[in-house]
Formats: C-alpha cells, structure tokens, sequence
C-alpha cells in the first residue's frame, strides 16, 4: 500500500501556519527569557563539579530546581564545560536534530508495522508542522531535555523486536535521564519479546548505575528519591502546567493561582485519588486490549503520550511525548479513504490549537467563568485526550468495517 504522492493540502497549510508561529516566536530564542531551565542544569552541573553531594541541596520544595535522576548531570556536566549562551546554542541544535531523527525513525516504524510506504513530501510537512508546534518551541526556549528523551524511546520501541539488548539499553538511558519512559514498562510487558527488553533493561540500569559509582556515589541516588518523595504531594497550578491533576486543581482555584510563581501547592487529596484512578483505568484499557493497534508498535505512542497527561507536572513542553501520536493521526488522515470531514476537522482544528503557547492568556478570557477558562487553559491535556479518544475510535470503526465487508 502506497499513498498518493500529491501533496495533501491541508497538512500543508498546516505546516505553513506552524512555521508562521514559530518564525513569529524565533526572537524568544534569543531573549533574556530563554533557557530558564537549561539555566537551572547549567548551574546544577557547576554544583556538582565542585561538589557532588551537593546536587540536590535545596531547602524548600520547589519546581525550579534539578530533579534529575543522577546520571542525568553527567550530561549537562558535558555542557557546563562551555560558556552558557554557547552551551545553550548547542544544546538546542542538538535538541532540534534528534526531534528530526526521531520523526524520521518513527516513520520507518510506522511504515514497517502497517507495511506501507508513505509520500516524503507528506511526510516531511507532517515533521515540520510537529517541529513547529507549541510543545517543540517550549523545549527549545526553555532549553529541557524531553526531546532526547523521546529519541532514547523511539529508538527502544524500534529495536525492540530484532536487537533486544539494544533496545533494553535505550530504555535504561532513556529512564535515567528522566524517570518518564517507565511508562513504557506497562507497554512491553505485554508480549514475550516485551518482557525480554525489559529484563535486559533493568540489567542495564543497574550496570549504569553500577558502573557510574566513583562519579555517581549512592547517596546521590537516595538523594534523588527524597526530593521525589517530597515534591510528589505539590502540584503547580500555573497555566504552564498542563496535566490531568494541574486541571483538577485549578477547577477550585482562584483566578490568582492560574498565574502567580512559585506556584507550589499541596494536591488535595480527591485529585490524588480521580488522577490514580483514571490513569489505572486508561493502563488497564491499554495494556488489555489485544488488538493489533494497540499490541504493536502503535499502541506504544499511547503510552508515550499519557507520559504528561497524568503526570503531577506535565509541563507545555513534555507533551512532546504526543508526537509520535500525532504523527499517525496524520497518516491515518493522509492513506484513509473513507476518512469522515468530521474527524478530519477534529484533527485541523486540534492541530492548531498545539500551536498556542501554554503561557498565552488573552485578556477577553477574564470576563467568562474560571471553570471555561481552565478548559483554555488546558488546551494541551484535552488535545491529548481528544486524539486518543479520536483514533480510538477509528481503529474501532476501521475493524467493524472490515469485518462488516468480510460478511458481505
């Protein structure tokens, strides 16, 4: 199966509108503004070169703080040997490269799993448009590290089938840069293949860590787990946050928590409990569900995108994680044939709400309800939610469809 090499015109118009936006915000680049967080690693990576049991001092709990694994800082130490304007250049370049990279062994993924070949030009306005989008920008003005981090991930669900240790390896860097792709455990663990990963990844962590110990002693790592274990009760209620249990919160917030930093509040006890619970249902639903789409490789972009939905800090710029969910809603849209105008609109108008910085804050919003503002506000998480919801409900209708013309 091959798609039709005529440009499609609406992921081309899409792609444009996404370089207007990000052409129009290049200057944030380079403002005083930009690497806020990447400031924070910076500074971390100088603390620990001078004094290692140092790297997670911090007195009060705080989101502006390196909350890293430890084997995370050897990375920025990297950096740190550099100046911080010309380390921050690098670090982005080297951010916007592996997003590339990332699409691009996606796309063989992608194709390898639904034995298809897709159009480059297609393919390559689709790359464009998501490099473009709100969440990419945030990583690149704010200097994070997610983007690597989905690359690690990508590249452990593509070689998962045929290079097993390799695969375990990718997961286990992957895991100790940021403790996000733990996720993907629920995934793998599903199939007998799955499971071997696993296996050889946390063998692999623990020979990380193992191997790291005269640079990396162990209290660093109880270190780490304290700062966790104190910070998992606060949440940030700053429209920054875009998260299932930010949204809960700022329902019965005041106007002025959607806005002031520090942002730092304790989660009330019925957001804990309504954000567990639907993460365990959305796990079981996944993790149970035996069909093709969700079993393969396909099923693992799910995962990867409920990383910032159910996190207490889902930060505008995680949700990069959706990416390679987005990616096959559009392919999805460009080889249907019998694709409806309704979802195509629902993956348009979706599309371009991602372009919206999570910061923006448009004066007229003030005169309507908070609870309507928070749904605003809240753009990325119910984007994220719609686009599964959405493509869950193809795969359901493509497999009803079928067997309907099977019967017939």
């Amino acid at each position: 199966m091959t798609e039709r090499a005529a440009i499609n015109k609406p992921i081309l118009l899409l792609s444009l509108l996404g370089l207007g936006f990000f052409l129009y915000q290049l200057p944030t680049l380079f403002s005083g503004d930009a690497a806020a967080d990447f400031r924070i690693y910076y500074e971390a990576a100088l603390r620990f070169r001078d004094t290692p049991s140092a790297l997670y001092d911090m007195e009060k709990p705080g989101f502006d703080q390196y909350l890293y694994p430890p084997p995370c800082i050897l990375l920025f130490s990297l950096f740190s040997l550099l100046p911080l304007k010309v380390a921050y250049g690098l670090f982005i370049s080297v951010v916007f490269i592996s997003f590339f990279l990332a699409m691009e062994i996606w796309r063989r993924i992608w194709e390898s799993e639904n034995a298809v070949k897709t159009s480059r030009i297609n393919n390559a306005l689709v790359s464009i448009f998501l490099a473009c989008t709100a969440m990419m920008f945030h990583n690149l003005v704010m200097g994070q590290i997610n983007v690597i981090v989905l690359l690690l991930c990508v590249l452990f669900v593509r070689l998962m089938p045929t290079r097993p240790v390799l695969a375990g390896i990718m997961l286990a860097l992957a895991v100790w840069i940021k403790l996000y792709p733990v996720v993907l455990v629920f995934w793998a663990m599903r199939t007998r293949q799955g499971r071997i990963v696993i296996g050889w990844a946390f063998v692999a962590g623990l020979g990380i860590a193992l191997l790291l110990l005269p640079v990396l002693p162990f209290q660093l790592y109880l270190d780490h787990l304290h700062k966790l274990r104190e910070l998992s009760n606060y949440t940030s209620s700053h429209i920054i946050n875009q998260s299932l249990p930010a949204f809960l919160y700022r329902m019965g917030a005041g106007n002025e928590q959607f806005f002031g930093w520090p942002n730092v509040y304790q989660i009330p006890g019925w957001v804990k409990t309504t954000n567990l619970a639907m993460f365990i249902v959305v796990i079981v639903f996944f993790a149970t569900n035996r069909s093709r789409a969700f079993v393969g490789a396909t099923g693992s972009a799910f995962f990867m995108a409920l990383i910032p939905v159910f996190s207490t800090l889902g930060w505008g710029h995680s949700f990069i994680f959706m990416a390679p969910l987005l990616f096959i809603c559009f392919q999805q849209l460009l080889f249907s044939r019998v694709f409806p105008k309704w979802l195509t609109a629902i993956y348009l108008v979706g599309a371009v709400l991602l372009l919206i910085p999570v910061h923006n804050a448009p004066g007229f919003l003030q005169k309507i309800p908070l609870s309507l503002q928070n749904l605003y506000y809240s753009r990325f998480l119910l984007m994220a939610l719609l686009f599964m919801t959405v493509l869950v409900f193809h795969y359901y209708r493509n497999a009803r469809l079928n067997q309907e013309s099977r019967l017939t």
